[in-house]
């Protein structure tokens, strides 16, 4: 069994490989080694190190499904295609899981930046439909409509000037964000007030 010592010697061997080109490869190796190897088996006994594999190995296989499942069912309810047959459903998963293999070859770090970017899109549109129901509800909606102004400003500025992106000179992506966020602001504001005064 791996005493913590050794496992420290083996990460303190493995930091000094960091500057190399298999930084990312390296640590996961160490997070792994540490976490399932070592630690887990030694502070919890054999049942740790079977939790360690499940944590490592069935938790990601789930949560793939999930996601794949989750995929599939919001597209047949986009398109209004009927999932209850095995081969229907294949209509979808195997497009599906085609992309995600195909997504495995693209370097982490390009799709983790989109998916950041992606994320807080989504929130800025979460809080733009907010902001829309609490003037349905006859409510204030400064509380969403401000954040996701800021949001917008947040959203547009980072793919306009990201490497990902449209890799424009921040003296351009700051300019744009703010048009961009100022402009979406004032078309709120004249669709509430031609709600409200339609409501009235």
């Amino acid at each position: 069994m791996t005493t913590i010592t050794e496992c420290q010697l083996a990460l303190n061997e493995k930091q000094t490989l960091l500057q190399t080109s298999h930084f990312h490869v390296l640590l996961f190796e160490i997070s792994v080694e540490l976490f399932q190897g070592s630690i887990s088996t030694q502070f919890l006994g054999p049942a740790g190190g079977v939790l360690a594999m499940l944590g490592v190995i069935a938790s990601p296989i789930t949560s793939g499904d999930t996601a794949f499942r989750s995929a599939r069912r919001t597209i047949a309810d986009a398109i209004n295609f009927e999932q209850g047959p095995i081969a229907k459903r294949l209509i979808l998963s195997v497009p599906l899981f085609i992309i995600g293999f195909a997504l495995t070859k693209i370097d982490f770090n390009n799709i983790w930046r989109y998916f950041k970017w992606s994320n807080q899109t989504l929130a800025m549109i979460v809080l733009w439909a907010s902001a829309a129901y609490l003037v349905k509800q006859g409510k204030s909606h400064w509380m969403a409509s401000l954040p996701a102004t800021f949001m917008t400003a947040a959203s547009i500025t980072y793919i306009m000037q990201a490497s990902e992106g449209f890799k424009l000179a921040s003296s351009i992506a700051y300019p744009v964000g703010a048009i961009a966020a100022f402009a979406a602001m004032l078309f709120f504001i004249n669709k509430t007030r031609v709600q409200v005064a339609t409501a009235e």
